[in-house]
């Protein structure tokens, strides 16, 4: 005896019944949304704010990291020979170096020549060694280590270990304001990760509590649909779409604030960067910044509502009893 065919159309059937579900559920969350324009206005905005500014300020520190490698901010080692020339064959092998990223070799005659320019023509102290045999000045290395070697502790390990070599006269090596700088940025690294979590946990436990007081706003109407044989997935999914809207359009704000904010300041940031000759390159792409927060914006509002959500469903037939407490 053959085993029944399962019936045609059973799956297209069940995918109709699921759409016309989450047109219902739509419809559902728009009218909420439509029937209460302030709140749902003010809860963008809040949503807008608190993802706004970590993204503002990992902005600044994406800029600052990107932009310190051009700058004369990144350590460097100068070493000292006293011979017209450094070693050659020393130069060769610190350029294998691990820690080293590059060199720069200034002869005896550059330095010279470097500091009658410091001195400036016009005075008569470089008119008066113009005239006049001048001591001759060491050869330098200038030493810039790799990025992954900038730390106070092994900057100062590299520095020792050029000074013991052969032929050096010494190092010179100013190690306080590598420690101030990068003190400095690893404290607003420590801020940027405390706002993140804490406006986090604000816009997930924003958007769960909206949910959860929703919900149980309509507990009676929520209880009936069960009773006709509702699913849990039927009777959460107005609120879940309800709370995407919220990420949608609070994300949306941030996303378009923080690259209206940059597209101002950029200009002002160029021209200080001028002012100081210092070379200014973007810190990152803006646009994904903006996606990267949209993303952020709408995952954090399905979870909280989903959170919200299983908790009251959960709780359900307690909640519906009619000695129950809310």
């Amino acid at each position: 005896m053959r085993a029944p065919a399962p019936r045609e159309g059973g799956s297209l059937r069940g995918l109709a019944r699921w759409r016309a579900d989450q047109r219902y559920a739509l419809r559902e969350a728009r009218q909420t949304l439509r029937a209460q324009p302030l709140g749902t206005a003010l809860i963008v905005l809040t949503l807008a704010v608190a993802l706004l500014l970590p993204a503002a300020l990992e902005r600044v520190l994406a800029l600052t990291e990107g932009n310190l490698a051009h700058w004369p901010t990144t350590p460097r080692i100068n070493v000292f020979f006293a011979s017209p020339e450094p070693p050659a064959a020393l130069i060769a092998r610190w350029r294998a170096h691990p820690e080293i990223g590059a060199l720069e070799v200034q002869s005896s005659e550059a330095s010279r020549a470097e500091f009658q320019a410091a001195l400036g023509m016009e005075t008569a102290l470089s008119r008066g060694l113009a005239g006049a045999a001048m001591p001759p000045l060491p050869s330098v290395v200038i030493v810039t280590p790799r990025p992954e070697a900038q730390s106070a502790a092994r900057l100062k390990a590299l520095a020792e270990g050029l000074d013991r070599e052969a032929g050096a006269l010494g190092v010179q090596v100013d190690l306080a304001w590598v420690e101030r700088l990068q003190g400095t940025l690893g404290f607003f690294t420590q801020v940027l990760v405390l706002f993140q979590g804490l406006l986090t946990a604000a816009v997930v436990l924003l958007v769960g509590a909206l949910t959860r007081m929703a919900l149980l706003e309509r507990l009676p109407a929520l209880r009936t649909l069960r009773l006709l044989g509702a699913s849990d997935g039927f009777l959460l999914a107005p609120f879940l779409y309800q709370a995407l809207a919220y990420g949608v359009a609070g994300g949306l704000l941030a996303a378009l604030s923080l690259l209206a904010l940059e597209s101002s300041l950029t200009p002002a940031l160029q021209a200080l960067a001028t002012a100081y000759a210092l070379p200014l390159a973007p810190g990152g792409s803006a646009v994904l910044a903006a996606l990267s927060v949209l993303t952020e914006a709408v995952c954090f509002a399905f979870l909280g509502a989903l959170g919200a959500g299983l908790w009251v469903l959960g709780r359900f037939d307690r909640l519906t009893a009619p000695s129950s407490g809310l």
